[in-house]
């Protein structure tokens, strides 16, 4: 309402104290009409105009402590009243009647005016309070937990800071819907509450994202908390309208105040270094800040940096393995594989920006990118020389679910005039049983073009084989892992199992990673249809790759 409210309700009161001595005086020295300048005057106006300024006074009371200044202000109307009627109906001096009714419609507009600020006080307080608080779930927001936390520094109490994040929310939001995916937020808002120690606080940041406020510096109390969450989520939510329980998971990341730091900014920073580094991992995890994870998490972002330079300038490259038929030695086709160099022209290690690409989303523009340039690259030898080559190219699972991804690549295509049959997209088992049914659908459609299907990682995940049978592959991987355990006899048997495994899907097998004339030998006798690997061919060149073709 004002700067100084103390200031001004000191002197609206001394205003009227004065206003009311005045015209008690002028009452009793002017009962009757006076004389200015040769001029007769009334002491009415004077007595309204006294009043006016007290009834001033007193606004001024209300605007500077709406609740406190209407009290006081009351009392000071009662006095002034009191005083008219004693003027007009006990002194019998009418001149004071014009001054009692002023009194009287200034309590009236008083009580309004004062019903009106503390209305405005009220919306005020509300509007602050929802700055500080999530208007879904109710509980604190950013801002509400920071002043937690700042209100903890400055009276150097040690704290824990942590951030929590809901995995694939947003996969939750797709299969539940939005509704259910903001009730999912407001139970999970609910029972973390409940859960957390007495004097915590847990906070939401956004919209996957929690905070939570521990006091002091106990690793022992912080697992507790986030072992009692992890545990109440393995139960599942039955959300309304959906046959489907709903399993989310979290990670999460900690730092300690003032253990690793004493600036609020940098706890933020530190416990999303954590966070960061939780999320790694395949399941519900909590990881506590060290120092080396800020260093990661720079180099990150310089590799996150380099990546989109690359995918707008130059940096990527393509190179190719051949893949070969078993027993003619004849060439069947490559496996595409991207490369990157840095600014110097060093190649980056595909373990390191590959898994940063599936994390930051980049993956969707890297997978374009190889599409892309490996049809570019072979549609002209592949309509010239009419060889009969698959050229396979890895596409992410988050691709292959994103609207669209059906038309992109019948759009390239269309534009090299490239044979859908010479195109053969390669996806991961684990990738495609996140969600089966849709990527089924979508890979049914690639079929149908006559694109073939390529299952990679075949036995690596943890599938059930009733999921595989749904999904429209003619080409099934055997992993490098289990061709390098060939030289056991379990290891054999079972490089057998998964061949065999294939035919029964009705699909062909290729052998990735053959190095050893013993491993050759064995999966031609298990019926394993293509071999690659470096016993026959290293990754090369594109360049070299489609002088292979033309001399095929």
């Amino acid at each position: 309402m004002t700067d100084n409210p103390s200031r001004l309700y000191a002197v609206s009161i001394s205003g009227f104290f004065i206003c009311f001595v005045m015209r008690v005086l002028f009452v009793k020295l002017y009962p009757d009409d006076f004389v200015i300048a040769g001029t007769e005057v009334s002491p009415v106006f004077f007595l309204a105009f006294i009043s006016i300024l007290g009834i001033a006074c007193c606004f001024l009371m209300v605007t500077a402590y709406p609740k406190r200044g209407y009290t006081t202000a009351t009392i000071c109307f009662e006095a002034s009243v009191v005083s008219m009627i004693y003027s007009v109906f006990i002194a019998q001096n009418i001149n004071a009647i014009p001054g009692f009714f002023v009194d009287v419609a200034g309590i009236i507009f008083l009580f309004f005016h004062s019903r009106m600020l503390r209305e405005m006080e009220q919306i005020e307080m509300e509007k602050e309070k929802s700055q500080r608080v999530d208007a879904l779930s109710g509980i604190p927001n950013n801002k509400g937990i920071t002043e937690k936390m700042q209100t903890y520094i400055d009276i150097k109490a040690p704290f824990t800071y942590g951030v929590m994040h809901i995995r694939h929310f947003k996969k939750v939001n797709e299969t539940f819907g939005h509704e259910n995916g903001d009730r999912l937020i407001c139970i999970l808002a609910r029972e973390w509450t409940e859960m957390a120690p007495k004097g915590a606080v847990v906070a939401r940041n956004g919209s996957d994202e929690f905070a939570f406020l521990l006091p002091g510096n106990s690793r022992a109390e912080t697992q507790k908390f986030f072992d009692n969450i992890v545990r109440k989520m393995a139960h599942g939510y039955v959300l309304p309208d959906s046959a489907e329980v709903c399993f989310p998971s979290i990670s999460a990341g900690v730092t300690f105040y003032p253990f690793d730091t004493e600036n609020i900014e940098n706890l933020s920073t530190y416990a999303n270094a954590a966070l960061s580094a939780a999320r790694k991992e395949d399941a519900s995890s909590m990881e506590y800040y060290d120092p080396s994870m800020i260093q990661n998490r720079e180099l990150e972002n310089q590799l996150e940096t380099i990546v989109k330079n690359a995918l707008t300038g130059e940096g990527f490259f393509i190179e190719l393995q051949p893949q070969f038929t078993a027993k003619e030695h004849k060439l069947r086709g490559f496996e595409t594989l991207i490369g990157l160099r840095d600014r110097d022209g060093r190649r980056i290690n595909p373990g390191k920006f590959i898994p940063l690409a599936e994390r930051s989303g980049l993956i969707l523009e890297i997978d374009r990118w190889v599409v892309h340039n490996t049809i570019a690259s072979f549609a002209e030898v592949i309509k010239r020389e009419k060889k009969d080559v698959t050229i396979s190219v890895n596409v992410s699972a988050k691709h292959i679910l994103v609207p669209g991804f059906v038309d992109e690549i019948k759009k390239e295509l269309e534009t090299f005039d490239f044979p859908p049959h010479n195109l053969e997209i390669e996806v991961t088992e684990y990738c495609l049983v996140q969600s089966v049914d849709a990527a089924a659908e979508v890979l049914s459609q690639f079929r149908e073009m006559g694109i073939h299907i390529a299952l990679d990682d075949f036995g690596t995940g943890y599938t059930s084989l009733s999921y595989l049978s749904r999904l429209p592959f003619n080409l099934l991987k055997v992993d490098k892992v289990f061709v390098d355990d060939m030289d056991s006899e379990t290891g054999r048997k079972f490089v057998k199992a998964v061949v065999g495994m294939g035919h029964l899907f009705g699909a062909k097998v290729i052998a990735e990673g053959v190095e050893q004339e013993y491993q050759l030998e064995a999966l031609k006798e298990f019926g394993c249809e293509y071999i690659q690997g470096y016993i026959w061919g290293k990754r090369i060149s594109l360049e070299d790759a489609i002088k292979m073709v033309e001399e095929a």
